[in-house]
């Protein structure tokens, strides 16, 4: 199963927030344990470098993190198309809209998509 992943839900798993931590961390797990193919956008990613870099106040634990993520996760571009696509969504939301418009990329052009395969890795706590 392909599975775009929320800012939210990652930066849930990363600060440990509550109560949505431990359903956060056990997605990011299923991709680690290769039993979904999770994503997210290139733009959430500079997003969560971001809020890591602001909830740490370390340049290096939020590289750290956002390796982590690399390793974990698939990037998504996100193309002139999705962003025009968005505007005319039905969805309210036109951030929500994006990452919709993105994540049917994967639909619309699976070429595009790295495919790939990584031993279990280690999440973000020690």
């Amino acid at each position: 199963m392909r599975v775009l992943i929320d800012t939210c839900v990652i930066m849930d798993a990363v600060q440990n927030r509550e109560p949505f931590a431990q359903d956060a961390q056990s997605i990011l797990l299923a991709a680690a344990n290769q039993q979904i193919m999770g994503y997210v956008t290139a733009k959430e990613m500079t997003d969560i470098y971001y809020l890591a870099h602001r909830c740490t106040h370390d340049q290096g634990a939020a590289r750290t993190i956002m390796g982590r993520l690399c390793t974990l996760l698939d990037i998504l571009d996100t193309t002139d198309g999705d962003i025009r696509r968005a505007l005319a969504s039905a969805l309210s939301d036109y951030e929500d809209a994006v990452m919709a418009e993105t994540a049917l990329g994967l639909y619309r052009h699976p070429e595009s998509v790295r495919l790939r395969r990584f031993p279990r890795a280690r999440l973000f706590s020690s």
